[in-house]
């Protein structure tokens, strides 16, 4: 029997229990930091204003928009990206809520319509609005925050 070898298997068990064990303490540390609710103010589930939305793609620096009954947004744009002729996106700091992010992109489908996708999203906290369709017509809902997938 080889005894030499037992020892470096130990320890590399013992280091990989130990690193494994520091990894999964920083991820629960994360979660535990995070706000409960941002969006407070907000109802569950509200019909969405169109017209407002596609006056935001115009919008240039702050801006100051009703997007829905009870949903009232002030910020700055502080990014538009266009990837394709089809695909445009903007990005708007929101000034009422700290490190949160409106995220909106509107899609031109090959047989003419518009398409909105869209998230108010913060890391620091646990709810987010994202930007639903159902039955033809557009709602902001209520929803956790890593449900949410940023692009």
């Amino acid at each position: 029997m080889n005894y030499r070898r037992t020892p470096g298997w130990m320890a590399c068990l013992v280091f990989i229990v130990v690193h494994a064990h520091a990894q999964s303490a920083s991820l629960l540390e994360t979660r535990g930091n995070l706000q409960p609710v941002l969006f407070n103010q907000f109802p569950q589930k509200s019909p969405c204003d169109l017209e407002s939305l596609e006056r935001l793609f115009s919008a240039a620096g702050k801006v100051s928009a009703s997007i829905a009954p009870g949903i009232f947004l002030r910020g700055e744009v502080i990014a538009r990206t266009q990837q394709n002729a089809q695909v445009q996106s903007i990005n708007i700091s929101l000034s009422d809520f700290s490190g949160a992010m409106f995220t909106l992109s509107r899609i031109r489908l090959e047989n003419g319509t518009l398409r909105y996708n869209g998230h108010m999203v913060s890391l620091n906290h646990t709810e987010a609005m994202v930007l639903s369709i159902e039955n033809g017509k557009y709602y902001f809902v209520k929803t956790t925050q890593p449900l949410v997938v940023t692009d």
